[in-house]
């Protein structure tokens, strides 16, 4: 395969986490080949690693057949065990007060969020509205001969623009 074709072909084939440590952002992921070959884009020479990870194992402090087990063993996460006694310890740091104003503060977070995407829409569709209006305006008006201007399509363009 020419190219970053094993890239796509690792990412369609293998779960979009690093096989080491779990990161999981799949822009910043890379694709290892795990012999150091890039000419070998054989699906079992490749291996979905972050950047850290990557180097790692590229210069031998993570070995190939570590790599290899952790990318054909199927895992499970269990946040269970992450965040077994989180309420807990959330009433025994913020108190049942503390966890009243955070929860009063996601709330408004969220509607400060929603107004502001509301206002967003807002403004666009009112910079249509005025640029359809001075189209109309536009096309009513008479040029010197007395014909009605004509609009093109990139005009339109990039009056919307």
């Amino acid at each position: 395969m020419a190219g970053i074709a094993y890239r796509k072909l690792a990412l369609e084939h293998y779960p979009k986490i690093c096989v080491y440590c779990g990161f999981g952002i799949s822009e910043i992921l890379e694709v290892a080949h795990l012999d150091q070959n890039r000419s070998n884009n054989d699906l079992s020479n490749l291996a979905i690693l972050c950047p850290n990870c990557h180097k790692m194992h590229d210069i031998g402090l993570i070995p190939t057949d570590v790599i290899k087990l952790m990318r054909d063993e199927r895992r499970d996460v269990n946040w269970k065990l992450r965040i077994k006694d989180a309420p807990q310890k959330a009433v025994i740091t913020k108190g049942t007060e503390g966890l009243r104003i955070a929860a009063q503060k996601a709330v408004k977070n969220r509607d400060s969020k929603a107004a502001a995407q509301k206002a967003v829409e807002t403004r666009r569709r009112n910079r249509e509205i005025e640029i359809a209006e001075d189209l109309l305006q536009l096309r009513g008006a008479k040029n010197e001969e007395g014909d009605a201007p004509t609009i093109s399509l990139s005009e339109v363009k990039n009056a919307l623009a």
